[in-house]
């Protein structure tokens, strides 16, 4: 009998399992492209980020055995789910069900699907495991089906035997910066200076620099958002990892040909103590601005909505892919990439339709931060500057990092830098903002007080932090924001991966209106939440807002009992104090005879 013949290209294969699973599965004669050894969990990330490993292969085989940290194995399992049919070798039969709980137990955790299927293969024989994929993938539509032969091409009735595997862990070569041509940095200069808290930030139209045109440039091409990456770029980037080091960029777009939208704001949002609430500052900020233009569009306020995309800058301990649930494509999928150009950013972003916003994410594995440099992030700010209105970056705390120092603060039109009441928080910010507004001359960043503003985080009264101690902490920058603090609710949606639900908090949601009202004065934005909103918060309920009041002591004399024909009435009582959790007082922004107001509502 003459075996079925199709012409498709031969599907890839990803096996993160010993090395008896992975020559199984090459010498078995079924017409699949299976990669390289992959050794641990670590090392699928790696190589998935620089591009060594295809993301768009149609399946992936896990051992419930191979080397993993704690929680990894899962989290893998869950993520890749998603992407492509998934396996897991069962050396362990009695464990493995409990192992599947916790891949479903780290989906839900995360917002992803625990419906999605995990096929376990039996490894009684070679057989059992590959009968066990073919079930899968046979019959499976493209770019999934996969052609089984009549008989494999070994012996495949033989058990399988564990051994235990050598880790390898990848290091990569050190990568030599390409130098992208930076444009003088266009401060917004306001005359006078005002000490008191202001409310707006008034981003100016920014002036391209001259471009030596001499060079011709990629037209701009308009691609939407995906989430995987472009196959043709990772198979260019694989082949050039292979000849030795990373590519460099050709044929890439000059991101000064074209000035960035009108009205284009970039923001960076600082800290210099972690715990601060920065990246829940950044994330949702970003999101608020996305849905509250959003809504505006909708009443036939504006045009079209804003588009805003959130760059982790933290490229070493990144915290947007797990707020957001999603892991891979990275900023490294661009690093590796032939061109830079627009289609290469705008295909590694990912986009989280519940925040309404784009993320470019950083690269999985800390080791991998120094592939990923100031001037490629520079270019990749710019280029984003030509296709999102909003480009919110998160900072890592490392103020002096160069990525910081030379990247993301010059870069941005507005600075919001986070702080909360703690003393230890406010006495590091005065020193930040000591070393970033001090001029070059001087040893510092030279970075102007008129773009930055200071928004207090879980802000609380009377616990020995007064507003003015703030003011005088922050050397004249204004405080243009606070969010209340509301512990157990951010905990909860940030443990379920459903921080848009913060949105919609009776106090944290007017909080974040207002600061995005005050990131983009004069553009319509529509709360979500009504300032005076007495709504549940039904997905994460609400701490207690307030101090159980004192037992009061027994009245000297009982009342007289009322007539049996009237309405009970309740006895008088005087309210006992009761402190409630309320934010640094922030005044509502003055209207200044509707003429828009400068960075930070300086006039």
């Amino acid at each position: 009998m003459k075996e079925p013949s199709i012409v498709m290209d031969n599907p890839k294969v990803i096996v993160v399992a010993e090395t008896e699973v992975h020559e199984l599965l090459v010498s078995s004669g079924v017409h699949w492209d299976v990669q390289h050894p992959v050794e641990s969990v670590s090392q699928m990330w790696d190589d998935l980020s620089a591009g060594r490993l295809d993301q768009q292969s149609v399946a992936i085989v896990f051992s419930d055995s191979i080397f993993a940290g704690h929680g990894d194995l899962e989290q893998a399992i869950a993520t890749m789910a998603a992407h492509a049919a998934t396996f897991v070798v069962a050396w362990d039969a009695v464990g493995v069900d409990g192992l599947l709980a916790r891949v479903r137990e780290t989906a839900v955790a995360h917002g992803g699907n625990p419906d999605v299927p995990v096929h376990v293969l039996s490894t009684t024989t070679g057989r059992s495991v590959l009968d066990g994929m073919r079930a899968v993938l046979e019959t499976a539509p493209p770019p999934r089906r996969t052609v089984f032969p009549l008989t494999y091409s070994v012996d495949v009735d033989q058990p399988l035997h564990l051994t235990a595997p050598q880790v390898h862990e990848f290091a990569p070569e050190p990568v030599a910066q390409v130098p992208v041509p930076a444009p003088p940095l266009h401060l917004v200069e306001v005359p006078g200076v005002n000490a008191k808290p202001a409310h707006a930030l008034y981003p100016q139209p920014t002036t391209p620099a001259p471009v030596d045109r001499s060079t011709p440039s990629v037209p701009p091409t308009h691609a939407q958002p995906v989430i995987k990456a472009d196959a043709h770029s990772t198979a260019h980037a694989v082949q050039a990892v292979v000849e030795g080091g990373f590519p460099t960029p050709y044929g890439q777009e000059d991101p000064l040909t074209r000035p960035p939208l009108p009205g284009q704001v970039t923001m960076a949002v600082t800290s210099s103590k972690g715990g601060s609430g920065k990246s829940t500052i950044a994330m949702l900020v970003a999101a608020q601005i996305a849905h509250s233009s959003r809504k505006a569009f909708e009443q036939g306020l504006v045009d079209r909505p804003k588009k805003v995309v959130l760059i982790d800058m933290d490229t070493r301990d990144g915290q947007v892919a797990s707020l957001v649930g999603q892991y891979i494509p990275t900023a490294l999928n661009i690093r590796v990439s032939p061109d830079w150009d627009e289609e290469t950013i705008l295909a590694n972003l990912v986009h989280d339709d519940r925040l309404g916003i784009d993320a470019l994410l950083a690269p999985v594995r800390p080791r991998t931060a120094d592939d990923v440099g100031p001037d490629f992030y520079r270019h990749v700010i710019r280029m984003l500057q030509r296709t999102h209105d909003v480009v919110v970056m998160d900072t890592s705390v490392n103020y002096l990092d160069p990525l910081i120092s030379t990247v993301c603060l010059p870069e941005a039109t507005a600075i919001l830098f986070v702080t909360t009441l703690a003393t230890t928080s406010v006495q590091g910010m005065a020193r930040a903002l000591q070393e970033i507004t001090q001029t070059t001359e001087n040893g510092g960043m030279g970075i102007s007080r008129k773009k930055i503003g200071i928004v207090v985080n879980q802000a609380v009264t009377e616990v020995g932090m007064e507003r003015d101690q703030v003011l005088q902490a922050a050397l004249k920058v204004p405080l243009i924001g606070s969010v209340p603090l509301a512990t157990k609710d951010v905990l909860t949606c940030t443990n379920y991966n459903r921080m848009h639900r913060l949105l919609e908090h009776p106090t944290l949601g007017p909080a974040y209106y207002k600061l995005a009202t005050a990131c983009l004065p004069g553009t319509p934005l529509v709360a979500l939440v009504d300032d005076n909103a007495s709504a549940t918060f039904a997905d994460a309920p609400l701490p207690a807002a307030t101090v159980p009041p004192p037992a009061r002591a027994a009245s000297p004399a009982a009342p007289a009992p009322a007539p049996a024909s009237a309405a009970p009435v309740a006895a008088p009582t005087v309210p006992a104090p009761v402190r409630v959790a309320q934010p640094v007082a922030v005044a509502a922004p003055a209207q200044d005879g509707g003429r828009k107001r400068s960075l930070f509502g300086r006039r």
